[in-house]
């Protein structure tokens, strides 16, 4: 059978059932029957940044923080300056047996100021928590995919590890307390893993 040339194609039966048989080929070899559990994974990327869109939002209504600022570290750090010069100005009275003047009103004062830095303290904790792990998606997404595409099981649980870890990290994190985060610390398991395999198999690409 004598296929016509068109633009350098042929347009044989023949040999268009040809590329037919090699793109299913190619479309098996790129995308793996298991690759649906590496979608599951990246799905849950994006609950995760919904879940720490939710916190961060709550925490910075109660803190008072209002946008385009991202902390309250330096609003914080002009009020604890005016609670600091109120407590300096206020002088305890000589009296004896008498409560001295002043101090409930630096009892009051120093209460709310240390509510308030809490408050604060907690919403740049639970800010930083979104913020660093935002700052890992894109090589993760990256990573889990490429890695996915020639191991998608092995993807998958080093992706299920970090999203496990990313949420301790940020329920630790998010406590005010920044030492809690460590609660998270393995999710550095599967980041590095993903992260280690896609770097390999990009040196094996290139020198094979």
């Amino acid at each position: 059978m004598k296929a016509r040339m068109i633009f350098g194609r042929t347009t044989s039966k023949t040999n268009q059932a040809h590329r037919s048989r090699v793109s299913a080929a190619l479309t098996q070899l790129l995308i793996p029957n298991d690759f649906k559990y590496v979608i599951a994974v990246g799905a849950c990327t994006g609950l995760l940044n919904i879940y720490q869109s939710i916190l961060v939002s709550k925490a910075r209504k109660r803190a008072g923080i209002k946008y385009p600022a991202l902390y309250a570290s330096n609003q914080e750090a002009e009020r604890n300056a005016a609670a600091k010069a109120f407590s300096k100005s206020a002088r305890l009275s000589s009296a004896p047996f008498a409560l001295p003047r002043g101090v409930i009103p630096l009892m009051r004062s120093s209460f709310f100021a240390g509510r308030r830095l809490a408050l604060t303290t907690h919403a740049d904790c639970t800010q930083r928590a979104h913020g660093n792990t935002l700052e890992a998606i894109p090589f993760f997404l990256f990573s889990l995919i490429q890695v996915g595409l020639s191991h998608p099981r092995a993807a998958a649980v080093l992706g299920s590890i970090w999203l496990a870890g990313r949420v301790a990290f940020t329920i630790g994190y998010s406590s005010g307390d920044p030492s809690k985060r460590y609660y998270g610390v393995f999710h550095n398991i599967g980041f590095l893993g993903l992260l280690g395999t896609s770097v390999y198999l990009a040196f094996k690409a290139i020198l094979a």
